[in-house]
């Protein structure tokens, strides 16, 4: 009787610990899961400033475009607009590129403390040599990702929007919107160098 009471008092010891262990597993799984949404949700958010970026660009240059080979009349009351049409859309281009790269830089920089929140909580404040290397409860993969080429997928992100501003940069200060004049006053047929200057 007594090693029957004892080996129950056993049985029963061991089933509150493993229901423990299962309380506690589940709660790390749920702050687990509550963090990890919130990183991704932080990445479409990238995903998406990335698409606008891309298409506001696209439109913006094909816009300007139009405007230099004729196809549309940049005329405002009458008057040639060429190079106020061509300082304003190298503007926006140049204020589009740097809110866009303010953005992404915001969600990342909420993705990583997304990720030092988790790690602090349950205190893994991890030192390893590589992402790769990191642990984390459960053996759950690390919250905001890993691997040797982790970092590297963030690239696109910020060079993107770098690219683009220093293209209207460009624009903006080697196309000079007086080129399509000289090309006007130049009579059909004739090559600049033969046209006299008027005394």
């Amino acid at each position: 009787m007594v090693e029957e009471s004892e080996q129950s008092d056993a049985n029963s010891a061991r089933s509150g610990a493993a229901r423990e262990d299962a309380r506690q597993a589940g709660k790390a799984i749920e702050l687990y899961a509550i963090f990890r949404n919130q990183i991704v949700a932080e990445d479409v958010l990238i995903f998406h400033r990335m698409t606008w970026l891309m298409t506001s660009q696209a439109f913006l240059i094909a816009l300007l475009a139009a405007v230099y080979s004729g196809k549309v009349s940049a005329t405002i009351f009458g008057h040639d607009a060429t190079s106020f049409v061509h300082w304003f859309l190298a503007g926006l281009g140049i204020t589009v590129s740097l809110v866009i790269a303010l953005g992404i830089h915001a969600a990342q920089c909420e993705i990583e403390y997304l990720g030092k929140t988790y790690r602090k909580a349950y205190g893994q404040e991890i030192e390893a040599k590589r992402e790769s290397d990191r642990k984390t409860p459960l053996n759950l993969p690390d919250i905001t990702g890993g691997g040797r080429n982790h970092k590297s997928g963030k690239f696109p992100a910020y060079v993107l929007p770098a690219l683009c501003f220093l293209l209207w940069i460009g624009i903006a200060f080697a196309i000079h919107p007086a080129a399509n004049q000289v090309k006007e006053d130049i009579p059909c047929g004739q090559s600049p160098t033969s046209v006299s200057p008027q005394r």
